[in-house]
């Protein structure tokens, strides 16, 4: 299916080295992880598709609605919309995860949730790295390395959260390191 909504009973979804999962995948269980080492690819061809815009869609290739959720060591290529939104939920973890596209509109991570980690990954995208707007608990990014023709990374509220980036390598931000 274009969109994969992950059922209840599933909580892996394994993605073998040199597979491809051609769908969008909506999560709104808990204690499900997105794995393997083979890539995500987004179904539509175009952001502006009218398919793809449904009431299980939201224009997101992964979209994150439950608690505890990890997603580790796959690859998102060629994206046309936003590649992760962490939606809401809590206790979420990215880790090992490389994103490549040139399109606009194609947000690497944004946190709306909170006891957010992401770590050990590679994001090269054509519009903003991280926004976060959560105001639900610490976000944590760590050890990235980053590249975006926006901002690398885009708050989008005030939080009275901890929200720190450690060992964060920024090759490219032509709209600078911090905007809005």
């Amino acid at each position: 299916e274009l969109v994969y909504t992950v059922p209840e009973k599933i909580k892996t979804i394994y993605i073998a080295p040199g597979c491809v999962l051609y769908s969008r995948l909506l999560i709104k269980t808990d204690d499900v992880t997105v794995c393997g080492h083979g890539m995500l690819v987004d179904p539509y061809s175009d952001y502006y598709d009218t398919q793809s815009i449904g009431a299980d869609n939201y224009r997101m290739v992964v979209r994150v609605e439950g608690s505890n959720i990890t997603i580790k060591d796959i690859k998102m290529i060629d994206t046309q919309n936003w590649n992760i939104y962490l939606y809401d939920g809590y206790n979420h973890k990215i880790s090992g995860v490389k994103i490549l596209t040139a399109r606009i509109t194609t947000d690497a991570v944004a946190v709306g949730s909170g006891n957010v980690e992401i770590e050990n990954c590679v994001f090269y995208v054509s519009d903003n790295v991280f926004t976060y707007n959560g105001d639900r608990g610490f976000h944590h990014i760590k050890n990235c390395l980053i590249g975006t023709t926006c901002a690398a990374f885009f708050p989008q509220h005030e939080s009275r959260y901890e929200i720190d980036f450690t060992d964060i390598y920024v090759f490219r931000a032509n709209e600078g390191i911090i905007n809005n």
